[in-house]
């Protein structure tokens, strides 16, 4: 379905029998189950080591003008595609169209909006 390869590759050998809305369905106890002890662990034995020293007090416009968003156009346009990706993923029951297709669309819709010096510098590094 989403994530990680053993996700997908159950997801896509079980496509006939659960579809996305069922998978998360699915999974939700097991996170919930999961999240819970990791939560506890992680305020428990990293709360008194690392979270007791002075905390710094970060400005918000030092760190807006520091990380600014180069591109805003390209961020709505890949915000949108996101969203409606995530609509298709939703509305898998009704449309049965393989949730890594889907996924592929996005990630080439989105590289199609790029401009040349950018997809450049993305396959260079």
């Amino acid at each position: 379905m989403i994530g990680d390869p053993p996700n997908i590759i159950i997801g896509n050998l079980l496509e006939e029998y659960l579809d996305f809305v069922d998978f998360i369905l699915n999974l939700a106890p097991a996170v919930i189950l999961a999240a819970v002890p990791a939560l506890l662990y992680v305020c428990c034995f990293y709360y008194k080591k690392e979270f007791n020293q002075k905390v710094k007090v970060l400005d918000v416009w030092e760190l807006q003008k520091e990380y600014t968003i180069k591109n805003p156009p390209l961020l709505l346009k890949s915000g949108i595609i996101l969203g409606f990706v995530v609509l298709l993923f939703f509305l898998h029951p009704f449309h049965h169209v393989n949730p890594a297709w889907v996924a592929l669309f996005g990630a080439t819709t989105v590289l199609l909006l790029l401009e040349h010096d950018q997809l450049r510098h993305i396959f260079m590094n």
